[in-house]
């Protein structure tokens, strides 16, 4: 047996693999992530087993991936463009990217808008870029994994990572109050819970971070384009500026195209380009 292969088998035994695994002999039926869809048509239609059925599990929340207008935009973009930036953002910016970031800055009513290729990728990206070893990183124990991926790797360069009860305010303020001397504190949460839709009391919890020198950073993919005054997210509505928060959207779900970005000042954009290329110590 290859050393790939144990490591196959020894992953197969984990406990959330072995738990799937069970689930999908169960219910065959009804496990359809490893299935196809031939065709997505119009008001949530697919083929799928060889029926047309509506589609209740979509992501594209206003099923704009359909809309004539998106699609005749992305043949333009592909005609004038091609498939491909043809550089590194960390190097160069197509016209395209910076106008797109200058649009969705002014609808959100941001400073500066940073575009990375999906929200999982900046939510990686950027957590790592923002703190360093004197720094902490506090949690709701209920935020998206791709948060939690991403204080892996700010813990792994020195960051202490910490959790506080979900949706809490008062457990927010004891996390941070006992967490003894740091110099900056992020605390990461989601604007709305996808598991639950519950959304967080977003004006309480910045408030507790500024009274104890952390900056909220709001993953706010599922509320972009949906939810708020003109589908600007959940921040806005709640708190009224961004003075003290970090903004994650999505492209991919309101907008039903590809993409994530981060909504902050112009300053700290710059920063976060540079950490495309250079390890913040």
């Amino acid at each position: 047996m290859t050393p790939l292969n144990k490591l196959t088998t020894t992953l197969k035994q984990t406990g959330l693999i072995k738990f799937l695994s069970h689930f999908a002999e169960q219910f065959s039926d009804i496990m359809l992530k490893d299935l196809s869809m031939a065709s997505i048509g119009e008001d949530r239609k697919v083929d799928f087993l060889g029926k047309t059925v509506t589609n209740f599990g979509s992501d594209s929340f206003l099923g704009l991936d359909q809309d004539d207008r998106v699609k005749d935009a992305l043949r333009n973009g592909i005609e004038r463009w091609g498939s491909h930036n043809g550089a590194s953002r960390a190097f160069s910016s197509v016209e395209t990217n910076v106008l797109a970031e200058e649009k969705l800055a002014e609808w959100l009513g941001i400073e500066a808008v940073l575009i990375y290729p999906s929200v999982t990728l900046a939510n990686v990206g950027a957590i790592p870029g923002l703190v360093g070893k004197q720094d902490i990183v506090v949690l709701d124990q209920h935020c998206h994994n791709s948060i939690q991926e991403g204080a892996k790797i700010a813990k792994a360069n020195g960051s202490q990572v910490l959790f506080f009860e979900h949706c809490d305010p008062s457990s927010l303020a004891k996390v941070l109050q006992s967490a003894g001397k740091y110099r900056h504190a992020l605390v990461a949460i989601d604007g709305i819970y996808s598991m639950s839709g519950v959304i967080p009391p977003l004006k309480e919890l910045n408030k507790v971070c500024m009274d104890n020198n952390a900056i909220l950073y709001v993953d706010d993919a599922h509320a972009t384009g949906v939810v708020g005054t003109k589908g600007r997210g959940t921040v806005l509505d709640a708190v009224g500026n961004y003075e003290n928060i970090l903004l994650v959207g999505s492209l991919s779900k309101g907008f039903s195209c590809l993409g994530g970005f981060i909504g902050c000042t112009q300053e700290m954009k710059s920063l976060l380009l540079r950490h495309f290329i250079f390890r913040r110590i």
